[in-house]
């Protein structure tokens, strides 16, 4: 619990109240229960569950082979879970396109992801570093992100 700072502890408590409540509600709800049953079953069809079984195996592989190499450590759990579920996955469900534009599919895939990468680090650690100081530098260091 001490990788979790108190901001992704609180997406993980209201992300857990929207389900239990979206729980709740459907069962007051059959039309909602019945949409969210059908959510279920087309996620768990044989094709997406074969596709991350595999993506999961080859993550595990390599953070595997990374552990190994001392790469790796078990301090960047949290970091590797989230771009599993964040960019892996989201990768996954884009295998359309790679078919339809295979030749610059991951040239911009790769740019995509150094842009966005760099701006959410930059974003998460000027919000760690405005920590250390008043509140007057810290709105200033805001608006200049």
């Amino acid at each position: 619990m001490d990788q979790f700072n108190t901001r992704e502890i609180a997406s993980i408590t209201w992300g857990t109240i929207f389900i239990v409540a979206l729980i709740f509600f459907s069962l007051k709800n059959p039309q909602l229960r019945n949409s969210l049953i059908a959510l279920i079953k087309a996620f768990f069809q044989t094709k997406i569950i074969t596709s991350i079984i595999f993506t999961t195996s080859y993550l595990a592989l390599i953070i595997l082979l990374l552990y190994q190499l001392k790469i790796w450590d078990f301090s960047q759990i949290k970091n590797t879970f989230f771009w599993y579920i964040t960019f892996a996955i989201g990768t996954l469900f884009n295998i359309n396109t790679i078919r339809e534009n295979s030749k610059n599919f991951f040239l911009k895939t790769i740019k995509s992801s150094i842009n966005l990468s760099i701006l959410g680090e930059f974003k998460h650690e000027v919000r760690q570093f405005e920590k250390s100081y008043d509140n007057q530098q810290a709105e200033q260091i805001s608006l200049m992100v």
